[in-house]
């Protein structure tokens, strides 16, 4: 009964119902830089375990896909910024280098960085 009586009052009128989006609209690559901070905490505690060649390769292989993914989202906000003001788009030149140098990077070199960033 108290559903139908709030469904029939006149003072809710449909122009004013809308949806939120569910997250909030940003302007930095925060969570992909999260994603990446953890993928990269995972491949170190892998390290630090000495697990096996297959399981650290795989460690190293998400960790480079999280790069990739926070490279590509730099350069959809830098991207953005550009269309919007209007200004060069060298920054972006120089993501898609770092795109490119991942991309190639053999997953021993992945490795040994992060055993020598400690």
């Amino acid at each position: 009964r108290c559903f139908f009586a709030l469904k029939s009052t006149p003072f809710i009128q449909k122009k004013y119902l809308y949806k939120m989006p569910l997250y909030p609209p940003r302007s930095e690559s925060v969570k992909k830089a999260a994603q990446l901070a953890q993928k990269e905490l995972e491949l170190k505690t892998a390290i630090q375990k000495s697990l096996t060649t297959d399981k650290l390769n795989k460690a190293a292989e998400k960790y480079r896909a999280a790069q990739l993914s926070f490279l590509k989202a730099k350069m959809h906000v830098i991207k953005e910024k550009v269309f919007q003001d209007k200004t060069s788009n060298i920054k972006t030149e120089k993501l898609a280098g770092e795109i490119d140098v991942w991309v190639s990077k053999p997953v021993e070199e992945i490795i040994n960085k992060i055993k020598n960033n400690k």
